[in-house]
């Protein structure tokens, strides 16, 4: 019984030491099942052996690799006597595994659970001439470092991979994926010969360029490395590449890079690899000068390095197209480039610059971006221009990832700029635009990149005593970081506890008109600044709720709000929109948002030229100011106004002034005061003659008197006395030539005040000299011909003198002699009608009483007499002041 035993457990570990498949070819694949695409079978065991006579030592390569849990490979250190090298589970990519002996044997064991996964392809490479060469043929393979997971066995090994191309029709490229060797030599050669070799590393190595071969061959010799596990190792590909575009070159200038066959066409079913090198240069500015792909299956791929695992610059294809002089830097002097194409369509491709340059180059994440003169330093190679410019991007940057760049020193010239771009572009917007004698401040993007240029740092290729450094990183501020750009745009934000809103106007001549929706100001401020950064407040608040008006700040602004933690949270939501800076020279001139209240902080500014030959004149239709606020007239580049109204203003006057220089007018209600008021509308054109006159006596007349004008003329004067203790009024002599008072060319209106919207005084004349007595100090006249016919034109000249009241009416007007007892009540107070004698009753004049009996018969018995009331009401307000009027008087034409 005991020898049936025996033979049992020596018949079972037999046949589970025996080999289902036999590996006779020196190099091969072998996988979990007979269609890989597949899943392997359930429950079973598979074994592979080399055949003993290929060689003392073998290399597997698992060129795929994905089992299920419970599932594994274990490949033993020769037969199966042997040690274990190792067991492998899982997912494993591209792992390369070294046996020491002959016949080495593989183990394949599946459980009973049905799975998904495909299994394992294998690669395998046996050597006797060279026990530790590994042959690999392929158009695409994907390989490691090997690795010797005996235990007790010397971890020191040298070996060598021979990579060859099934064909000779393309060219191998070989990249490293990554790089851990922490000692020995590391070798790359031009073939599969020790003949060329393309590098020589020794020593600690965690990176590795991509080599491109001259034909379809590339040989790596590892000498003396450690395998052990865990310790070191590579990862690394080849592919193979179209000849003719694909190539390591080393750039000394300026060079064009272009597609193959450009401008016409490019062929199919390219793939062209470059890898472009400067030694001289810090850096690459890339730019195109054309792109065109047939769809988007064709992609141009530029990467910021000398391997195609470094950092992405771009992936260029029909969805992402490129505009004509569009750059872009790398952040040294390596450029791998590809270029794929399908086997469709095709168009006439790519033409690009690349430069190398000494100053200037694309940085990652965070850092210091710094530019200075060295002692003697000479850019040995040409720049272009006198610009130096530097790319601020982030790597990953997740959602709502943005840039914040201070600077810390500089040292500028006027004539030189720190200019920052929102973008990678110089046609993106302009964040901020720093100067030698502006306070510099923090910038920030509102996404993953910003471009910095550094404008008139260089002179002839070498740097100038300018400099700057600054420092940048990553951010996530919640939106509590916002630029805008453009004619209008909003802001709001709810979570955060600061918040700094920049905002940008490139529009000249226009100012940013802003409007605070909500705010919570309980624990919080807000501050407002005219410009970017804070030299110039506008606005300080501070735990006060205001309904604030719309605010204009400048042509730039700067918006923080800071509040502390609180249950409901922070609450500010604003916009703005770009306004005109002032109305241009159209009239009427008008306060913004004029006939509504007008703006905070607005400073309006009007330039108005008119012909030499003219006179300017200007007229308020409205003023109502608050009284820190203010509308002033300028002439030429004068510092002292013409006139100055404010909210204390009473009706102001009409101005007149020569026509022979330009004129400002400047609106502003910048105070410490926020309330505001409905604001202003004036008019202003050019007339033909005119003038202020303030003098006790003085003269006027319409030019070519006493002939008419020969053109279509107006003229207009106003004539203000000096003030004085008592009552004074004009008395004024008129001499008028052709005059007629149904003239229908010509017409002389006259106003009881200082502008055009003063009382009209009815007024005829008589042809020759006219004596009149004004009943104030003031007069507005304007003589209007029109140049249809002068065949009723008259003309006129007036002199006046001041006239000293010996009495009274209304305690403030002058009682012309004339009105005594003339049978018409022309002073409320009855003055010029007392102690009369009269054979006929009294009319009544512009009397309180009378209209205001007057207004109470119009109320009781407006139905009965609605045609009589209007002529009553006329019939009360005539005989205001001179002393040639009269109830007929028939009015001059306004």
């Amino acid at each position: 019984m005991r020898l049936l035993i025996l033979f049992a457990l020596f018949g079972a570990i037999s046949g589970a030491q025996q080999c289902d498949h036999i590996l006779s070819e020196p190099a091969g694949n072998f996988s979990s099942g007979k269609n890989f695409s597949n899943s392997y079978p359930a429950n079973t065991t598979t074994t592979w052996c080399l055949n003993e006579t290929l060689g003392n030592s073998a290399f597997f390569n698992f060129r795929s690799f994905d089992l299920a849990p419970g599932d594994s490979l274990t490949i033993h250190n020769g037969n199966f006597s042997e040690p274990v090298v190792g067991t492998f589970y899982g997912s494993l990519r591209s792992k390369v595994v070294y046996s020491g002996n002959p016949g080495t044997v593989v183990v394949f064991s599946s459980g009973n659970a049905v799975t998904t996964q495909t299994g394992f392809i294998i690669y395998y490479s046996a050597n006797d001439t060279d026990p530790h060469d590994m042959v690999m043929n392929g158009m695409k393979l994907e390989f490691q470092s090997p690795q010797y997971l005996v235990q007790n066995f010397s971890s020191m090994m040298s070996c060598s991979y021979l990579l060859q191309l099934p064909t000779d029709s393309h060219l191998m490229a070989l990249s490293f994926e990554s790089v851990d060797l922490k000692e020995g030599q590391l070798v790359v050669y031009d073939g599969v010969t020790k003949q060329h070799i393309l590098a020589n590393y020794t020593g600690l190595l965690t990176h590795a360029q991509d080599f491109i071969a001259t034909g379809d061959a590339l040989r790596l010799d590892l000498v003396n490395w450690d395998v052990s596990v865990n310790q070191s190792g590579f990862s690394a590909s080849v592919d193979a590449v179209s000849k003719g575009c694909s190539f390591i070159k080393e750039i000394t200038s300026a060079e064009i890079i272009a597609s193959p066959n450009y401008p016409n066409s490019y062929p199919s079913d390219l793939k062209c690899r470059m890898l472009l090198q400067s030694a001289g240069a810090s850096a690459f500015k890339i730019t195109f000068h054309d792109f065109e792909v047939a769809d988007h299956f064709d992609q141009l791929t530029i990467v910021d390095g000398d391997s195609k695992y470094s950092q992405m610059l771009g992936v260029y294809s029909q969805n992402s197209p490129l505009e004509a002089d569009f750059f872009t830097l790398s952040q040294a002097g390596n450029l791998w480039i590809e270029f794929n194409t399908d086997f469709h369509r095709s168009a006439k491709g790519f033409n690009f610059t690349v430069s190398p340059l000494v100053f200037g180059a694309a940085f990652y994440d965070h850092g210091t971006v710094s530019l200075g003169p060295a002692s003697n330093e000479t850019s040995m190679i040409v720049s272009e221009g006198d610009d130096v410019y530097f790319l601020l991007k982030l790597t990953n940057p997740g959602y709502g990832a943005q840039i914040y760049a201070s600077v810390n020193t500089s040292k500028l010239y006027p004539t030189s700029v720190l200019e920052f771009h929102d973008g990678m572009t110089s046609d993106d917007p302009i964040i901020a635009s720093l100067v030698s004698d502006q306070e510099h401040f923090p910038v920030f993007s509102n996404g993953p990149s910003m471009l910095l240029v550094a404008k008139e740092f260089l002179a002839n290729g070498s740097l100038t005593p300018r400099s700057f450094s600054l420092d940048f990183n990553l951010v996530y501020p919640k939106g509590s970081l916002y630029n805008s750009y453009g004619e209008a745009d909003r802001f709001e934000i709810e979570s955060a506890i600061n918040a700094t809103w920049l905002i940008h106007n490139s529009f000249e001549f226009n100012v940013v008109a802003l409007k605070i929706e909500e705010i919570s100001m309980m624990n919080a401020s807000l501050e407002v600044y005219n410009g970017l950064n804070k030299q110039h407040p506008v606005l300080v608040l501070n735990d006060s709720d205001v309904d604030l008006p719309v605010i204009y700040v400048g042509q730039e602004a700067r918006v923080e709000f800071a509040s502390q933690p609180s249950p409901k949270g922070m609450v500010f939501k604003a916009h703005y929109q770009v306004v005109p800076e002032d109305s241009g020279p159209n009239s009427p001139l008008k306060s913004p948002d004029f006939p509504n209240q007008y703006p905070y902080n607005a400073l309006c500014k009007w330039n108005l030229t008119l012909p030499g030959n003219k006179t300017f004149y200007m007229t308020f239709a409205q003023l109502n100011l608050q009284p820190d606020h203010s509308v002033s007239v300028y002439a030429d580049s004068e510092t002292k106004p013409l006139a100055f109204y404010n909210g204390t203003s009473t009706a102001p006057s009409d101005l007149i002034a020569p026509g022979d220089v330009s004129y400002r007018v400047v609106f502003s209600s910048q105070s410490d005061v926020f309330h505001v008021a409905q604001g202003f509308s004036a008019n202003y054109t050019s007339i033909d003659c005119g003038g202020m006159l303030t003098k006790n006596a003085s003269s006027l007349k319409v030019p070519g008197f006493p002939n008419p004008p020969k053109k279509t003329t107006t003229c207009i004067w106003v004539i203000q006395l000096p003030r004085a203790n008592n009552v004074h009024v004009l008395a004024m002599s008129f001499n008028m030539s052709g005059y007629r008072n149904d003239s229908k060319t010509t017409t002389l209106e006259m106003r009881d005040g200082v502008s055009a919207l003063s009382p009209l005084v009815p007024m005829t004349f008589k042809n020759g000299v006219n004596q009149v007595l004004a009943s104030s100090a003031y007069l507005w006249l304007r003589y209007t011909f029109t140049a249809k016919s002068n065949a009723d034109a008259f003309t006129f000249q007036m002199n006046y003198t001041n006239h000293a009241c010996n009495k009274t009416c209304d305690k403030t007007r002058c009682l012309i002699p004339a009105w005594r007892c003339d049978h018409i009540l022309q002073c409320a107070d009855g003055t010029d009608e007392a102690n009369c004698t009269y054979d006929r009753p009294v009319k009544k004049g512009y009397a309180g009483w009378s209209l205001a009996l007057a207004i109470i018969m119009t109320f009781i018995l407006t139905l009965v007499v609605v045609i009589v009331a209007p002529a009553v009401y006329k019939r009360c307000r005539e005989g205001r002041g001179y002393n040639e009027l009269r109830d007929l008087m028939v009015p001059v034409p306004t």
